[in-house]
């Protein structure tokens, strides 16, 4: 009965525990059955040889067969708590079980979760390296412009010190 009272106890238990003590209180329940099966087993015996030495009345004739039915109840009763033990333990390893796929579950989307997240950071730094790439071509072409626009303010001023025609000063700056 302790034993049953801690199977059910989650509180103060774990699964593994509550299983082992069910275990446990399904073979201390099978020894205890067994010996009771086996005394009636003994008193049967013992009551179908008085039985057969003769001068058996039908009251001997009825003793034989209620300790054969209560044989039978015995061997019944022990193979129904055995059923019931082997449900309960089904039932903590199914609960067992689902427990275990719950943390699975919860393991495999925080997974996800941080996959998700390692993409979104890394799409935000490619995003990020991008726009400085962009910026680096701008700065360049305004740059490159600049450094154009400077060559021909310099080649007009050479030109205008060297008293250059204005068609000579267009074809420059084409």
């Amino acid at each position: 009965a302790d034993l049953l009272n801690k199977a059910v106890d989650k509180e103060n238990f774990t699964l593994q525990e509550r299983i082992k003590f069910l275990e446990e209180a399904g073979k201390k329940e099978d020894e205890i059955t067994q010996k009771e099966i086996d005394a009636a087993n003994l008193r049967l015996q013992a009551k179908i040889a008085e039985n057969a030495l003769g001068d058996s009345t039908k009251e001997d004739l009825d003793e034989e067969a209620n300790l054969r039915a209560k044989l039978i109840n015995l061997e019944q009763a022990k193979l129904a708590k055995a059923k019931e033990v082997t449900s309960q333990i089904i039932g903590l390893k199914n609960e067992e079980a689902a427990a275990q796929k719950a943390i699975d579950d919860k393991a495999a989307a925080d997974k996800l979760e941080r996959e998700k997240a390692e993409e979104e950071r890394q799409a935000a730094i490619d995003a990020k390296q991008k726009e400085l790439e962009q910026i680096k071509k701008d700065e360049e072409a305004i740059t490159y412009e600049q450094k154009v626009l400077l060559a021909q303010e310099r080649a007009l001023a050479e030109l205008d010190a060297l008293n250059a025609t204005e068609e000579q000063k267009a074809a420059t700056i084409l």
